[in-house]
């Protein structure tokens, strides 16, 4: 009889500690891997965000030059120091000489607010500048020339000659540029 009345004890006994000490332990150990498998996940998520920031760090260093290239056409500014080395350079390279460079005033009696894609262009950012430079046609067209193929976006307004006397093949060339920046 000691048996019949120790197996339900036992059973007893053996629920309470599987209920107290066992399922605990159960239960930790699933939250654990839960937490291990949520932490697994961000870690590769993160390692995918780098990889990914990686990889656009490489696409963009392929257009670095590119860039490079937008920033000397439109550098943001005008620099005045800048364009006069740059019209100077421009003109020795053709064999002119360039005698002065200043600002100026835009061009008076252009309507805005046309929807005329030439129209739109003259609204955006420029600074005009009156050039004048000194020696003879050929050597004006290859400057002319250098400025449209250069990265800088310069345009040519008006061009106006004058001979400085009936002998001399050199003349004083008067220009007005719109420089973009």
């Amino acid at each position: 009889m000691k048996r019949i009345f120790a197996i339900p004890v036992l059973a007893l006994a053996s629920f309470v500690v599987f209920l107290y000490a066992v399922l605990p332990q159960v239960s930790a150990v699933n939250r654990a891997k839960e937490n291990f498998l949520k932490t697994e996940k961000q870690v590769n998520d993160r390692q995918k965000y780098f990889q990914d920031l990686k990889s656009s760090l490489e696409e963009i260093s392929a257009y670095q030059d590119t860039i490079e290239k937008i920033e000397s056409a439109l550098p943001g500014e005008v620099f005045l120091a800048s364009l006069i080395e740059f019209f100077n350079q421009k003109a020795n390279n053709s064999g002119l000489i360039l005698k002065s460079l200043a600002p100026t005033a835009g061009p008076t009696g252009y309507e805005e607010g046309n929807s005329d894609p030439i129209q739109q262009a003259k609204n955006y950012p420029a600074q005009y500048f009156i050039m004048t430079l000194n020696g003879n046609a050929s050597s004006f067209e290859s400057f002319l020339k250098d400025i449209e193929t250069s990265a800088r976006l310069v345009d040519v307004e008006s061009i106006s000659l004058q001979q400085q006397g009936s002998k001399e093949i050199s003349s004083d060339i008067n220009i007005l540029v719109k420089v973009y920046y």
